[in-house]
């Protein structure tokens, strides 16, 4: 099972649309997807109609409980697509992880999914904004790391931080690459992506921004693809798949 992580520290690139667009367009290509919401804010969970407001049946329940994988991994609205919902109890998992050690706990959710590694093909992690227990768990689990940037400065400033903490995660190479999301075709742009290709890897492909139909997908809980597959967004999200897979 491969896996790829989506991330950045900073509120508002479109990791959760990114991530859940791309977990359904494998999907529907008959790639096994297993769906990680690693955020609490649950809104990758929300987008598959899955809604859990206890801890029971959450990745929270991995981390605090005896559970196994098979107790949380629910059914989502998409053939081939699973999912580990998450929610607020996320929080309560940094909380008592951290109390309860001196050291971060690395490998909890590595042991815990090891037994489900052979029933999918791909898994897709959706991060949360910060570098904390959860986040270090699933990058420990992670072969890609995809950081999400928009062409904006604020954005921009903190890849290289990004990357400072991602490198001091020890015991882990990360294979790590950089994704414009909702990119406008401008000269500041261009300059954008030209900067941050001489320090990083990045992807060729450029997330177009199309607000009309980001908000109505945003609204049906449905990939923008399905809502318009033919806008820049779904053509552009094809060319990174396509990138992704090289």
């Amino acid at each position: 099972m491969r896996t790829v992580s989506f991330i950045n520290l900073k509120g508002g690139p479109g990791k959760t649309t990114l991530s859940t667009n791309t977990a359904v367009a494998f999907a529907q290509q008959g790639v096994k997807v297993l769906f990680i919401d690693n955020d609490k804010q649950g809104n990758a969970s929300s987008f598959f109609h899955v809604n859990i407001d206890e801890m029971e049946g959450t990745l929270a329940a991995l981390y605090l409980s005896d559970a196994k994988a098979e107790d949380v991994i629910q059914k989502t609205n998409y053939e081939n697509v699973d999912l580990i919902p998450g929610n607020m109890y996320l929080k309560l998992v940094e909380i008592t992880l951290m109390q309860e050690n001196n050291t971060i706990p690395r490998t909890i959710l590595i042991e815990k999914l090891a037994s489900i590694f052979d029933q999918y093909d791909l898994c897709i992690m959706d991060n949360p904004p910060d570098v904390g227990v959860t986040v270090i768990n699933s990058l420990l689990f992670t072969d890609d790391v995809i950081i999400i940037t928009t062409p904006h400065k604020y954005s921009m400033d903190g890849i290289d931080e990004i990357y400072r903490q991602l490198k001091s995660i020890d015991g882990k190479e990360f294979n790590i690459k950089c994704l414009f999301n909702q990119y406008i075709s401008s000269d500041l742009s261009f300059n954008y992506k030209k900067i941050l290709k001489e320090k990083y890897p990045v992807f060729e492909s450029c997330i177009r921004f199309n607000r009309k139909f980001l908000q109505i997908a945003e609204e049906a809980k449905k990939p923008v693809f399905e809502v318009s597959p033919h806008c820049g967004f779904s053509q552009d999200l094809f060319r990174f798949l396509r990138e992704l897979t090289k």
